[in-house]
This record gives C-alpha cells, structure tokens and sequence, in this order.
C-alpha cells in the first residue's frame, strides 16, 4: 500500500467515524479513544475526591514477622488517603511488602479487602505474597462470556473496603 493510499484510507476511516485524529498526527480507533477518555475521567474524579475509608488505628507494625520501612509505610498511608492510588515502582523496591502491609492492616481494623490480578496465575502469586484470598479480575466481575461482566458501576462489587488489582498495566481498556 502506497502512504498516499494509506493516507486516504485514513482520512476515510476518520470521516466514517471509525478513527479520530489528533492535531499531532496520531490515530486511534474511535471507540477505543472514547473508552479511554471515560477511564481517564473517572480516575481523575476518583483521584480528586475524598476518601471513604477510615481506620480506628493505623499505627505502624514495630515487631513481628514484617515491619515495613519508611518508604512502604508512606505508600500504605497515601493508598488509604485517596479513593485511588498506583503502587509503582522497579524490581525488588518493596510493591509486594507494602501491599501486604496495607492488607493486614485493613484486615487488623475488620475492613474488607479484594484482591483480583489479570491472570490465574498471577492472582495465586498475588495470594501467597499477601496471605489473603485473590481471584481473577474475570472472576471478580462476573464474567460469562455469552453474557458480559455481571459487576459493573451499577451493579458493584458487594462487600468491598478496598479494591487491590494487582499488574493493572496488564489490562485492556475494555477491562479497565
């Protein structure tokens, strides 16, 4: 396919309203682009709002068989501080420790915690790092594939203190 050729396919894609195209050149499936200005609103209205959740203690853990450092504590405090908080950060810096320190700590102030991770796989490693119970995302929603999600924002998930999905760079914007 010659750039002209490719170029008018574009352009034509676009006026049918399959496409979209920015200012800059960049072209995105339109209703991919519109699912993912609906996401980033909703992070940024769950970014900005209030939290809900709060603890009788949230004293830090001194002894016992983990004690988080400073820098795992202050993730566990800004993850209860906001409706949604990202744990990022490279190999072997502590996501893993910090996000079973937030899980003991809901559990000790009886707070309901989910955990659900993209694969099978990764939600039985998700389990045994935290010591608490973890599912698919799949699974978490309801799936059935000849019927969709059965959990969604009008039917959410019952019983929830907190939601950790853990590898959410792993997700489709359809599962998002």
């Amino acid at each position: 396919m010659l750039g002209t050729d490719a170029d008018d396919r574009i352009d034509g894609l676009a006026l049918a309203g399959r496409l979209e195209l920015d200012d800059e050149g960049r072209v995105a499936e339109a209703r991919l682009a519109a699912i993912e200005r609906r996401l980033a609103a909703r992070a940024r209205e769950l970014a900005r709002s209030e939290p809900v959740l709060s603890l009788r203690d949230e004293s830090r853990p001194v002894a016992g068989a983990f004690v988080p450092t400073d820098d795992q504590w202050s993730a566990v405090i800004r993850a209860l501080r906001s409706r949604l908080s990202v744990l990022t950060g490279g190999p072997g810096v502590g996501k893993t420790a910090s996000m079973r320190a937030l899980v003991d700590l809901l559990r000790a102030n009886k707070k309901s915690v989910r955990l659900c991770a993209p694969t099978g796989k990764a939600a039985r490693r998700l389990a045994e790092l935290t010591g608490a119970d973890a599912t698919t995302i799949h699974r978490l929603l309801d799936y059935v594939p000849s019927e969709g999600f059965g959990r969604d924002a009008s039917h959410p998930i019952d019983g929830c203190d907190m939601l950790i999905v853990d590898e959410a760079s792993m997700l489709s914007l359809r599962l998002a």
